[in-house]
């Protein structure tokens, strides 16, 4: 029992006691309107508890709320997560903060290409200007995977170690680099309660 909201002999007129159910531990948090593309059920979040920053937990998004809500005088979207507790012997309480961020998708093993050394080809084509061995520029199509603000995967067209331009010429250039053994994550942050 977290809260009684009446006492004997009085009438409530709402909910008369609140009980935590302290064996599925949920948290509540919102996002901005804008990034509602990552608010699907299923994806997967990472969360540090701002009385806890030495430990992430992991959860995934189980409930979307269909209407939004305003949060600070911001239009937002409502989430719920499940929390993976196993990892660390503490014991969360109800009402603490967390920040949220939603993997929206992930690339695992992949080819990185910076997202400004794109050329938009149209109808989801793109290309890259690859430096040669002798330094002139050959255009290469390429077959982009996940993006965000910053990178972009590449699932072909491009091998790790090639170079690419930023601009049309040789001499602004960036070398492409593999994550491997690391993972790209895409999607936007959030902030939110854990609810007991």
């Amino acid at each position: 029992v977290t809260a009684i909201n009446c006492t004997v002999g009085e009438t409530c007129n709402g909910t008369a006691v609140v009980l935590a159910n302290l064996g599925t531990p949920v948290l509540e948090f919102w996002i901005e309107e804008a990034d509602m593309n990552s608010a699907a059920e299923g994806n997967a979040v990472r969360i540090i508890f701002e009385a806890l920053p030495d430990y992430e937990y992991h959860g995934e998004i189980y409930r979307v709320d269909p209407v939004l809500t305003t949060v600070g005088g911001t239009s937002a979207v409502q989430l719920w997560a499940t929390i993976d507790t196993s990892a660390y012997p503490v014991k969360l309480l109800g009402n603490m903060n967390a920040d949220v961020e939603i993997v929206a998708g992930e690339a695992l093993n992949a080819v990185l290409v910076p997202v400004q050394a794109l050329r938009d080809m149209g109808d989801g084509q793109y290309a890259v200007f690859v430096v040669k061995a002798d330094g002139e520029l050959e255009m290469r199509t390429v077959e982009i995977g996940l993006m965000d603000f910053v990178n972009a995967e590449v699932k072909s067209g491009l091998e790790v170690g090639d170079v690419v331009t930023l601009a049309e010429q040789a001499s602004s250039s960036t070398t492409i680099r593999s994550n491997i053994n690391t993972q790209q994550e895409f999607g936007p942050p959030g902030g939110g309660f854990f609810m007991p």
